[in-house]
């Protein structure tokens, strides 16, 4: 397991080296929006089929709805409960939205 204090921290460890096997991510990080690493990681090839899971605080507007649902990102509000993230961790690796739900 990795973690990384904000969004360029985490792309430059996920292309240096193996591409993780999945990725939590919070929309609200320091130096760069999550939907914004979710979009650079879309555009990666090395990184564009690592299931994401959006666990956050932050209010998910129409605009970072749209993005995850598009790539089928699952997204958790905090606070969340066990069996709740475990079924987000299912659709992240089936490819299954579940934002605005």
């Amino acid at each position: 397991m990795s973690t990384a204090e904000n969004g360029p921290q985490a792309l430059e460890r996920m292309s240096a080296g193996t591409p993780p096997d999945m990725v939590i991510l919070d929309l609200a990080m320091p130096e760069m929006e999550g939907t914004e690493v979710v979009l650079k990681m879309k555009a990666d090839r090395k990184l564009m089929r690592v299931p994401i899971l959006v666990v956050t605080g932050a209010n998910v507007n129409r605009a970072k709805a749209e993005i995850m649902n598009g790539f089928a990102i699952p997204a958790l509000s905090k606070p969340w409960r066990e069996a709740d993230l475990l079924d987000c961790v299912e659709s992240a690796f089936l490819g299954r939205a579940w934002v605005g739900r």
